[in-house]
């Protein structure tokens, strides 16, 4: 009985190239941004925050108690009386 020769050589290869594939999967694929993750979120917080400091402060306050106290009651009063929505039809064309 005559056996086949059998080469090893693409079963080596098909192995290699599973195991880098395998080894790939466990490698970041953007490491870059993973070590930056977070940063547009801290950015944007300080950027919002004007004067952290401020409460430390007991200087002349930028506002008087008068002019403050209009705008907070401006304030709660557009929320007591909003003004009427403007109903929009838009139909697309335009001329």
């Amino acid at each position: 009985m005559k056996f086949a020769k059998h080469n090893s050589r693409p079963h080596a290869l098909a192995c290699a190239v599973a195991a880098i594939a395998m080894f790939a999967g466990c490698t970041p694929l953007t490491p870059n941004l993973d070590s930056r993750f977070g940063d547009a979120f801290s950015t944007l917080k300080r950027s919002q925050i004007i004067d952290p400091a401020a409460s430390a402060r007991t200087d002349n306050p930028a506002q008087d108690g008068k002019s403050a106290a209009e705008a907070t009651g401006r304030y709660v009063k557009s929320y007591s009386a909003p003004t009427p929505h403007q109903s929009v039809l838009n139909t697309g064309g335009a001329r």
